[in-house]
C-alpha cells in the first residue's frame, strides 16, 4: 500500500501545534482562519504535489539552479527556502471551495536522504491539511527513506509497509500509486501488479502516478528516465483506460502525449533547475470525461500561474467539417469570394477541383484563416489551370499526388489525386482531392476503378476522406468500384435522394448531369455523418455546385 497520512481532529491538530512551540501556534491560526467557515471536501478534487525537498530546518534555503552544468552564471543562482514553499502551497489547497478529499505528495518528500528529522518537518508542515479533513498521499523519490517515514507513522500496520503501491478509487477515475524507489525501477513483479489492477478496473479510467520520469527530461535540465520506462509506458499503451502518467524527479512544469497517454511532468513545489522556472503544485478536478488541471506558481505573479492542461478520461469523437469545390479554374470568381462564401460553414478542410496554380488556394485559406494548403502539379487533361488542390485550417503532411492514366475512348488524361495527411484533436486524417474522367457505364476501366484498386488500398491512415468531381453518379460502375473499397458517400448518412438534385451544371442547369460531386469516408473507420448537403448560391461562382458535410470519426 502507499503511504497514506489520514485526516486528523481539531483537537488532535491543536495538540501538536503547542507541542511543537509558537511558530506552528501562529501557522495554526492562520490556517485555521481559512476554516471559519465549513467548507465541503470534493471527492472529484486531487491536489497534486512533488519534490517538496524539506529539510530539518525549517529556515533553510536550497540553490536549485546550482547545478553541474548549469547553464546560470555562479553569482545569478536563485535560492527557495523549501518549508516556505509547502507552506505556501497548503494555504492554497486550505483556500479552495470546495477543498480537494485527496492530496499526493509524488516523492521526494525530504531534501537530503530522507532522515528523520527531514520528516518529522515535512509531518508538521502537511498537518493543517489534515487537520482540514484532507487525506494525504505520499509517493516514495529517490530521495525518500521509508524506514524512516515508517517510523513517524504509528498507525501504520505490518502489511503496510513495503513496496508503497496502491489504488485510490474515485468516481471518475482510479488513481493507481506506484514506487519507483530510490533507483527508478519499478521491476517486474510492480509492473505485474499493475496491469493485473488495469485490468481488474477496465471499466474506469485510470491515471498512474510515480516519482520517476519514464524517459530522458526534455526539459533545461539532462536527466535519464527511469530503467523500466519502456516497460511501463508499452504496458500503459496497451489499456486504452490508462489515460495519464504523472511523474516529478526533473522539477518541471511540462506535457506529453502519446495517442491516448497524456504524460504530465509535475512542478516542484521547492526548488526548481531552470532560472525563472516555475514552481507550485497542480489542481486537479476530475470530471466524467476529462481531467482539468491548473498549476498555482508559489510566486502568484509568475506568467505561468493559473496555465491549464486536459487529460481526456473518455475519448471524445472528432469533428471534421470538409468541403468540395469544382471552381471550373477560378472563370467566375475570385479566391476571396468564394472564401467568403464558405466562411459560415467554418471549415476544417476543402479540396478544390480545376483550381488555378500559384497562390489561388492560399488566397482562399487567408480569407477563411486557413494557413495550410497543398497544390499539386498535374492539370487535368493537361488544360490550363486546372489543378487540385487542398486546403486545411490545421498543418499537412505527406502530400503526394497519383496520377491517373486509362486507355479508354471518350476519356481524358491525365487525372489525378492529391493527398494530404493532417491532424485534427490529435488525430490523424488523409485527405484527398480529385477530378477524373466519367466511366459510368464500365466496370474494370477508368479513373475511378484505378483509384478504388491501385490507390486507396495502400492508404495506411486509419480515416481517410475523398472528395472532388468524380464525374460519376451514385449508383454507377464507378463509384460502386470506389464502394468496393470500403468508401461510403455523404448523402448516404445524410439521407439526400441525389437523383432529385444536381451540382453540375450550376451555370446551366438544363444541362445538368446529375450529383456528380461527392465527398466519401472509409467505412472502416465507422464515422457518421451529421450535417451536409449542396450548397445553393443564389449567384453561381462556378459551373459546379459546392458539396460540404461535418463527418464525426470515433477515437
Amino acid at each position: 500500500m502507499p503511504i497514506i497520512l489520514p485526516p486528523i481532529t481539531r483537537r488532535q491538530f491543536i495538540q501538536r501545534s503547542l507541542a511543537l512551540g509558537g511558530t506552528a501556534m501562529m501557522a495554526s491560526r492562520a490556517w485555521a482562519a481559512t476554516d471559519s467557515e465549513r467548507v465541503g471536501l470534493d471527492p472529484n478534487r486531487v491536489a497534486l504535489l512533488a519534490d517538496t525537498h524539506i529539510s530539518a530546518d525549517p529556515n533553510s534555503v536550497f540553490p536549485g539552479t546550482k547545478w553541474p552544468g548549469s547553464p546560470v552564471g555562479e553569482g545569478e543562482h536563485e535560492s527557495v527556502n523549501m518549508a516556505g514553499c509547502l507552506a505556501v502551497a497548503a494555504k492554497g489547497v486550505l483556500a479552495l471551495n470546495p477543498r480537494p478529499a485527496h492530496l499526493i505528495v509524488n516523492g521526494d518528500c525530504a531534501l537530503s536522504n530522507g532522515k528523520e528529522a527531514e520528516y518529522k518537518e515535512f509531518l508538521r508542515l502537511v498537518e493543517p491539511l489534515r487537520a482540514a479533513g484532507i487525506t494525504v498521499h505520499v509517493t516514495i523519490g529517490n530521495h525518500d527513506n521509508r524506514e524512516n517515514l515508517w517510523k513517524l507513522l504509528p498507525f501504520l500496520k505490518q502489511e503496510q509497509m513495503g513496496v508503497q503501491a496502491g489504488v485510490i478509487e474515485l468516481p471518475h477515475a482510479n488513481l493507481i500509486l506506484l514506487d519507483s524507489g530510490k533507483k527508478g525501477i519499478l521491476g517486474d513483479e510492480q509492473l505485474n501488479w499493475l496491469a493485473k489492477q488495469l485490468n481488474q478496473r477496465a471499466d474506469k479510467p485510470a491515471l498512474i502516478f510515480g516519482h520517476f520520469n519514464p524517459y530522458p527530461n526534455r526539459g533545461v535540465r539532462p536527466i535519464k528516465g527511469m530503467r523500466d520506462g519502456a516497460s511501463l509506458l508499452k504496458l500503459l499503451a496497451e489499456r486504452k483506460h490508462a489515460r495519464g502518467y504523472f511523474y516529478g524527479h526533473t522539477h518541471e512544469w511540462q506535457y506529453d502525449r502519446r495517442d491516448h497517454l497524456h504524460l504530465i511532468n509535475q512542478p516542484a513545489v521547492s526548488y526548481y533547475f531552470g532560472k525563472g522556472h516555475a514552481h507550485g503544485w497542480v489542481d486537479m478536478k476530475l470530471m466524467e470525461t476529462s481531467a482539468d488541471l491548473e498549476l498555482h506558481c508559489i510566486n502568484r505573479k509568475h506568467p505561468q500561474h493559473g496555465e491549464r492542461r486536459q487529460v481526456t478520461l473518455k475519448d471524445q469523437p472528432i469533428t471534421v467539417r470538409v468541403a468540395s469545390y469544382n471552381v471550373e479554374f477560378g472563370k467566375s470568381a475570385t479566391p476571396e469570394q468564394i472564401g467568403k462564401m464558405f466562411k459560415p460553414y467554418k471549415l476544417d478542410i476543402i479540396g478544390f477541383d480545376e483550381a488555378p496554380d500559384g497562390d489561388w488556394t492560399a488566397r482562399v485559406g487567408k480569407v477563411l484563416g486557413m494557413e495550410h494548403s497543398y497544390v499539386g502539379k498535374i492539370s487535368s487533361a493537361n488544360h490550363k489551370d486546372k489543378y487540385k488542390s487542398i486546403l486545411s485550417r490545421t498543418p499537412l503532411a505527406g502530400t503526394t499526388e497519383h496520377e491517373l492514366q486509362v486507355e479508354r475512348r471518350r476519356c481524358w488524361n491525365p487525372a489525378s489525386a492529391v493527398r494530404a495527411v493532417t491532424e485534427i484533436d490529435g488525430v490523424s486524417i488523409a485527405f484527398y482531392s480529385l477530378h477524373i474522367c466519367s466511366s459510368r457505364d464500365r466496370e474494370k476501366v477508368g479513373h475511378a476503378y484505378q483509384l478504388a484498386t491501385d490507390v486507396l488500398p495502400k492508404e495506411s491512415t486509419d480515416r481517410v476522406i475523398v472528395v472532388g468531381d468524380y464525374n460519376n453518379n451514385i449508383g454507377d460502375a464507378a463509384m460502386n468500384a470506389i464502394k468496393g473499397a470500403g468508401f461510403k458517400p455523404t448523402w448516404s448518412d445524410l439521407k439526400i435522394d441525389v437523383s432529385k438534385e444536381f451540382t453540375y451544371n450550376a451555370l446551366n442547369p438544363k444541362k445538368s448531369l446529375g450529383v456528380i460531386d461527392h465527398i466519401l469516408y472509409n467505412t472502416s473507420a465507422e464515422a457518421k455523418v451529421t450535417e451536409g448537403g449542396i450548397i445553393e448560391l443564389e449567384t453561381p461562382l462556378s459551373d459546379h455546385k459546392p458539396i460540404w458535410a461535418e463527418i464525426v470519426f470515433p477515437r
